[in-house]
């Protein structure tokens, strides 16, 4: 379900006002996927109405242990190689594309490389002084989530601010 956000009418101006003290810097999680740039339009759309800035995150996990040992065993290292510069730059890509659409908002990018996603997210919100983390969620259930996990839900257990999770 999709939600735009626009500015509460029913808020007196003093709630506004709390509001927008208390979400100073809104931490928008992206990797560049369709989900993501639903996450990336309300956290924007929150901080324009707001007057908030956002920092825009992106994390490059890079390879596991035991792909590098797979690789090292079949000699391709340099596939290591460039599959870390090939992650690095499409991250690159989508943080400057976030920063393009966020044009009117106060934005700073930040990518994080060779982090687990959940632990990237949460470090940058501390690091970066924000006041809530805007991020998607697939909405798995049962066996699927338990397979493939969620970084949504390990950001949700690990962090200490507020967290808009969008589907």
């Amino acid at each position: 379900m999709w939600i735009k956000v626009h500015p509460i009418p029913e808020c007196s101006v003093r709630e506004q006002e709390a509001l927008g003290t208390m979400f100073r810097n809104i931490l928008i999680a992206i990797d560049g996927s369709p989900l993501a740039d639903r996450a990336l339009d309300t956290g924007l759309a929150l901080a324009q109405a707001l007057k908030a800035s956002v920092t825009l995150v992106t994390v490059s996990e890079g390879l596991s242990a035991l792909e590098i040992t797979a690789l090292v065993r079949i000699n391709a290292d340099e596939a290591a190689e460039q599959y870390e510069a090939l992650a690095e730059k499409v991250a690159r890509e989508v943080l400057m594309n976030a920063k393009d659409k966020a044009a009117p908002v106060p934005a700073q990018a930040v990518l994080v490389k060779n982090r687990p996603a959940a632990v990237g997210i949460v470090e940058t919100a501390t690091v970066q002084s924000c006041d809530l983390i805007v991020m998607a969620s697939h909405g798995r259930r049962g066996l699927r989530k338990m397979i493939l996990g969620s970084v949504t839900n390990e950001v949700l257990a690990m962090s200490k601010i507020p967290v808009l999770v969008t589907r």
